[in-house]
């Protein structure tokens, strides 16, 4: 994929004034973050390849002869794209999204780490998605580089960070095959109640439900909805919902938003807002956001 091309999608989804790009590991590896005020529809053109990403947002995405996956808040993605050039539609829901993808062409798939995963894809769905990764890892890697980073330095950590996504499909896939001696998945009804209730708190952020309503509303009771959201997502619900909260008032702040009006977006009083961001971030919201390029 061209740094052309990958400038061409960010503009249709609106986050091309957020877009960073930098060769990393025979490919491109790319960062965005922008929020939707309404939903966005596109489609694009999959050069053959390796495409690897990982993101916070909420979206569908279909090929036809390849498959397709839905996302809602938080996962990492995998395609292996044919010689002959595959299409795929795409449907973002509004709100905020942070990604960061590698894509490694065909003719530069040779390099062991790259193959095995190509390898995986090649013995089932050619696109899939993977919805059980630590959300703190994914919200790591989808975090803005410090401008401090510049030149070598800025290549090195594009670098890092491309490797950290292949090792974190890595580990997915592996254990698709059953090849790790790490924890499998949870059993699919499980997973699929662990999802659901993230699609809850995600549609509730501001307000979530108590423990009972969630258990209620995804048929499981409150231990066993415990259960399955901490292995499914590798955290507790409490701790996912002030996580997620922190990220969208973050969000808030990046796109100009005062400190009060993000406190009260995501459900906090601007006083336990402001303890709260600092434990996460290691700084003030106040003196986060006059260090934003807008303010």
């Amino acid at each position: 994929m061209s740094i052309d091309r990958l400038q061409e999608i960010s503009r249709a989804t609106g986050s091309d004034a957020t877009l960073q790009l930098g060769e990393a590991n025979h490919g491109i590896f790319w960062q965005s973050h922008h929020q939707l005020s309404d939903a966005v529809d596109y489609e694009i053109e999959l050069p053959a390849g390796l495409h690897l990403a990982c993101g916070l947002a909420t979206l569908d995405t279909a090929s036809p002869g390849l498959g397709g996956f839905t996302l809602a808040g938080s996962g990492l993605t995998a395609v292996l794209a044919p010689a002959d050039t595959a299409r795929a539609r795409t449907r973002v829901a509004a709100g905020a999204n942070r990604s960061c993808g590698l894509f490694v062409p065909a003719d530069h798939l040779q390099d062991p780490h790259v193959e095995r995963l190509a390898r995986r894809l090649r013995h089932g769905p050619a696109m899939r998605a993977c919805t059980q990764a630590p959300p703190a890892l994914l919200e790591r890697l989808c975090t803005p580089l410090d401008p401090w980073f510049q030149g070598h330095a800025r290549s090195l950590a594009m670098e890092a960070r491309a490797l950290e996504l292949m090792a974190l499909a890595l580990t997915w896939l592996d254990e698709e095959k059953g090849e790790n001696n790490g924890p499998v998945s949870p059993p699919l009804r499980h997973a699929t109640h662990a999802a659901r209730t993230r699609q809850i708190l995600e549609e509730r952020l501001q307000s979530p439900p108590s423990l009972a309503t969630l258990a209620r509303e995804v048929g499981l009771n409150v231990h066993a909805l415990t259960d399955a959201f901490r292995a499914a997502h590798g955290t507790s619900i409490a701790s996912y919902v002030s996580l997620r909260r922190l990220q969208v008032a973050r969000d808030c702040l990046l796109q100009g938003m005062c400190v009060s009006a993000a406190a009260y977006h995501v459900g906090y009083t601007p006083a336990h807002f402001s303890n709260a961001f600092q434990r996460q971030y290691g700084v003030r919201p106040q003196v986060f956001a006059q260090g934003q390029p807008h303010r």
